[in-house]
């Protein structure tokens, strides 16, 4: 159905929802696509429903269009990459997160999403439309399914950058780090700049007790992205586990100074106090935890209890 003489105000984003004047209402965790041509604003909602709004002039649409796309990108990019802390191997795996950021490029597809059985004679950009997809999927914690979307896209596209960095992550996840290694270097080398491939990386080899070229990648990232909070967080784990204590300190507070709500970083700071036998300080860490991330919190008292209290 197509909607017509909106203004920029008729969208609005409210509890990661967006609430259109109309009546429709979209989390904004099922929106894989948002495309602007000319007056008209295409929303992709899960693999096939697109919605179209035709606004009163090319302004208000785009102007529309930015609003739809930041809350989009601050939504997924709380959970830009791999956030690399202390846990036991199980808990390991259900606290890792995923990679992506939101690539508002504005592709230039069909009016409706496209099929993955599609023949590979499509519009370049379509290809971007299944690499939002994969990370609509990742959002949802289906990662087969999100990894299937990104093989679709290389198929388009086999110089796509982002793409091998969407399948690295899923072998990543499953434990296969020369795989994910492989696929992210690949990234790097079609895209020499790109901070969270470097990011990535880093995190793989530090999984492998790589930490030489861990501590060279995630310097790397922080040269390019020097805003990104993962990368302090993960350097700060690879001097941690070297009894770096002071350096590792200093990474999370990086991260905690940009964002002072970044639960990893704060559990992450906790466990080096724990190391370093600094009970006031750990407990600080844990008071703070209780209202950031509870599940965190618990962790971190436990390990206080077990290494510096002896219970």
């Amino acid at each position: 159905m197509v909607h017509n003489n909106l203004l920029a105000e008729d969208f609005v984003i409210e509890n990661e929802t967006l609430i259109i004047s109309n009546g429709d209402n979209f989390p904004l965790n099922q929106i894989t696509t948002a495309v602007c041509a000319d007056n008209t604003l295409s929303v992709v909602v899960g693999s096939s429903l697109t919605f179209e709004y035709r606004f009163r002039d090319i302004e208000q649409a785009e102007q529309a269009h930015r609003s739809l796309t930041d809350s989009l990108s601050s939504l997924w990019a709380r959970a830009t990459s791999p956030q690399y802390s202390p846990f036991d191997a199980a808990q390991q795996q259900s606290h890792k997160r995923p990679w992506w950021r939101f690539w508002d490029k504005t592709p230039q597809m069909n009016k409706s999403a496209p099929n993955i059985n599609d023949s590979p004679d499509v519009p370049s950009g379509e290809a971007e439309a299944y690499l939002n997809r994969g990370c609509a999927y990742f959002d949802q914690h289906l990662y087969e399914e999100a990894a299937q979307q990104f093989q679709q896209a290389l198929r388009l596209e086999p110089k796509y950058a982002e793409a091998y960095v969407g399948i690295g992550y899923w072998h990543y996840l499953n434990n296969r780090y020369a795989e994910a290694i492989e696929l992210y270097q690949k990234a790097i080398h079609l895209e020499p700049e790109y901070a969270l491939a470097y990011n990535n990386l880093g995190t793989a080899y530090l999984e492998q007790q790589l930490y030489d070229e861990a501590i060279t990648y995630l310097k790397q990232a922080l040269h390019l992205d020097p805003h990104d909070v993962n990368p302090y967080n993960n350097l700060g784990n690879v001097y941690r586990l070297q009894k770096r204590y002071p350096e590792a300190i200093e990474q999370f507070k990086q991260a905690i100074d940009i964002n002072p709500n970044f639960a990893a970083a704060h559990f992450n700071i906790g466990v080096t106090y724990v190391g370093t036998k600094d009970e006031g300080a750990a407990m600080e860490q844990y008071q703070i935890l209780q209202k950031l991330n509870p599940e965190m919190a618990d962790m971190l008292l436990k390990q206080i209890k077990e290494k510096l209290l002896g219970d």
